[in-house]
């Protein structure tokens, strides 16, 4: 499904979602939304989603967010999130990632990331 409203003076709202259900031996159902809104003068704003699990032998959950910002001159802030659970034969693990980064239009980044991972193979990290 996909919905969009636009202006005559360039601004635009934009919403998308999608969900998928397979089962080719390997099952899985995803979920997808993503949202935008834009003006005419170059700034712009977007957030994604996503969702899934599969199992194909062994099983996945995943998740994982996005959201950035823009404006005409350069500036632009964004922030990623990622969650996954995997468990199979060999034990299961779970994985969290976030970044986050500032960039200006002169060049100049300020970048921040944070990974944590929980693993339980018979051996636990």
């Amino acid at each position: 499904m996909m919905e969009e409203v636009r202006d005559g003076g360039g601004q635009r709202w934009r919403r998308s979602l999608m969900e998928e259900v397979r089962d080719g031996g390997g099952q899985r159902w995803r979920r997808s939304e993503m949202e935008e809104v834009t003006d005419g003068g170059g700034q712009r704003w977007r957030r994604s989603e996503m969702e899934e699990v599969t199992d194909g032998g062994g099983q996945r959950w995943r998740r994982s967010e996005m959201e950035d910002v823009r404006d005409g001159g350069g500036q632009r802030w964004r922030r990623s999130v990622m969650e996954e659970e995997v468990s199979d034969g060999g034990g299961q693990r779970w994985r969290r990632s976030v970044m986050e980064e500032v960039t200006d239009g002169g060049g100049q980044r300020w970048r921040r990331s944070v990974m944590e991972e929980v693993r339980d193979g018979g051996g636990q990290r």
